[in-house]
């Protein structure tokens, strides 16, 4: 059997919380996205067999 990988992308400010008091992420629209920078998130994805996500 083959050993899988685990990659982990996360985003946070830095006072370590990901969102704001009130909840919101708005924050992250100041970064603005390449095509390259999609290019690859698109390899990425094509290469993910499964999702894991927690919400709090």
């Amino acid at each position: 059997m083959d050993r899988g990988s685990i990659a982990l992308y996360m985003a946070t400010s830095v006072d370590g919380f990901i969102a704001t008091v009130d909840g919101g992420v708005s924050w992250l629209d100041t970064f603005e996205s390449s095509d390259r920078v999609t290019e690859r998130y698109d390899a990425f994805f094509a290469d993910v067999d499964c999702w894991c996500v927690d919400c709090w």
